[in-house]
């Protein structure tokens, strides 16, 4: 233990190899069906293994364990995570096997495990590039402060009666997240089939139709293709075998694919480079930004920024992102997460994941397009075209067959403002229930904190403390009774 001010009486600081031995213990691949753990089936800080672990044909080495045994991963940042087995099985062999001895509570060994100094105190001490790793040595030599057997248990007890106060209400605000999720989802879905503004449209009666809006849009990409002296592909129109399946759409609505809508402009659909045309030794201190996947699915322009030069940016403008362009993930299950380039933030370039989706801003609204790809009429698309095994991908072309609903102009904009009113309001409620989960992750912590420096049952110790000095003084007397 890196930081003890002052160890409670009666406290002793142990090695943790004196409390727990490291299992040793392996289960090589004969291909048998067994219960198994990995790093993805423990919850991070809460110590519970998820309901994705289950039954597994086995065929790679792994650490067995039994019930009883604590398992705790040696990987960063996966050093949060720790689970109680109630159950033999196999694990991970990035998942330590911990075998509580005789002289420790193996709840109090789980719970300590779980604090946030041990935490942090393993993270500072890893090592490696790729997959930084904990020494087991370091965690055998780990210091834990340890009371009396009796204290240990009621530690135990205070910390999971309190626990499972917090749990209760973890649960709660869970359940609202997901609440809020379903709501979210639903109006989206009404926005683009038309129900959201149902009512607007009755009071819209000289309201232009989409086809009209399409036809302008075709009608003068042509002219700024003539322009530029370049020649136009043109676009074969949506059949009816290509929409079945998809709801049906209001009067004065139609479908249109993304390049009905993009700007007229080479590249205003495109992808990342391929690996070969970027590496990460392109990479410089400062210059033009580049885009990952995490940016766009935590719509967080400025994390963990790289960089390249303006020489190389020029070899690859084909795959800049403008402001305001929508960007979309390649990859996941279906893919299509998304976001807006901000419109304050330079010209970038997207990494090959990516996907840059340029809308004709003049004709119609891009936040109109971002919130439709939100939508599950475009996400049962995207999950039809995507291809791959381990890894879901959409590419351009792909991309490019999408069929998406159109309003007209005004009715885009009404869409908009319907969302954004719904939205608004669950959004904050949203923040306000994720802070709350970090007060509540942060209330654990204090708990545990408090535990392992003796505080937090100070008066409970005391009560045990009397009551023991008591029987006792008790016991003496009654031995000096006597019948005769």
């Amino acid at each position: 233990m890196s930081k003890v001010l002052q160890l409670p009486e009666g406290w002793k600081l142990k090695p943790l190899k004196s409390l727990a031995n490291i299992s040793s213990e392996k289960h090589q691949p004969t291909g048998s069906t067994e219960y198994y753990i990995g790093l993805e089936h423990i919850h991070k800080n809460r110590g519970v293994v998820t309901e994705d672990a289950r039954e597994e044909v086995i065929t790679t080495v792994k650490n067995r364990f039994n019930a009883g045994d604590i398992l705790y991963g040696k990987l960063r940042p996966y050093l949060n995570k720790v689970a109680l087995a109630n159950r033999k099985g196999v694990c991970s062999t990035d998942i330590l096997v911990l075998r509580p001895t005789i002289l420790v509570e193996p709840k109090y060994l789980y719970h300590f495990l779980l604090s946030r100094q041990f935490v942090n105190d393993a993270s500072a001490n890893t090592a490696g590039v790729n997959l930084p790793r904990v020494s087991t040595k370091y965690i055998e030599n780990y210091l834990v402060p340890i009371p009396s057997p009796s204290i240990q248990r009621l530690i135990v007890a205070k910390i999971e009666e309190l626990f499972s106060e917090i749990d209760a209400g973890v649960q709660e605000l869970e359940t609202a997240l997901k609440r809020l999720k379903v709501y979210r989802q639903v109006v989206i879905n009404w926005a683009f089939n038309g129900r959201l503004t149902e009512d607007w449209r009755k009071h819209q009666p000289l309201l232009p139709s989409a086809e009209v809006l399409l036809k302008l849009m075709s009608s003068n990409r042509k002219q700024e293709y003539e322009k530029k002296r370049k020649k136009l592909k043109p676009l074969e129109p949506i059949t009816a075998r290509e929409v079945k399946g998809l709801p049906m759409l209001p009067n004065g609505w139609c479908w249109v694919r993304p390049e009905d809508v993009c700007a007229p402009e080479d590249y205003a659909i495109g992808i990342g480079p391929f690996g070969s045309n970027l590496k990460v030794s392109d990479y410089v201190d400062s210059g033009v930004p580049l885009i990952f996947v995490k940016n766009i699915t935590r719509n967080n322009f400025t994390l963990d920024l790289k960089f390249i030069s303006q020489s190389k940016y020029d070899e690859l403008k084909a795959h800049s992102a403008k402001p305001l362009d929508i960007l979309i993930t390649k990859m996941g299950d279906p893919p299509g997460d998304c976001a807006i380039y901000p419109q304050s933030y330079p010209n970038a370039v997207i990494t090959s994941d990516c996907l840059k989706f340029r809308i004709w801003d003049s004709y119609v609204e891009r936040r109109y397009f971002k919130y439709c790809l939100e939508s599950d009429i475009i996400k049962s698309q995207l999950g039809l075209i995507t291809q791959g095994v381990a890894q879901k991908k959409i590419s351009t072309e792909r991309f490019k067959t999408l069929c998406f609903p159109l309003a007209s102009r005004e009715e885009q904009i009404q869409i908009v403002e319907e969302i954004d009113s719904r939205l608004s309001e669950a959004d904050s409620m949203e923040l306000t229930i994720l802070q709350s989960l970090n007060d509540a992750e942060a209330l654990r912590q204090s708990i545990l904190k408090q535990a392992f420096e003796g505080k937090l049952i100070n008066e409970v110790a005391k009560e045990v403390e009397e009551t023991v000095s008591t029987s006792r003084r008790l016991t003496g007397k009654s031995e000096q009774l006597s019948l005769f």
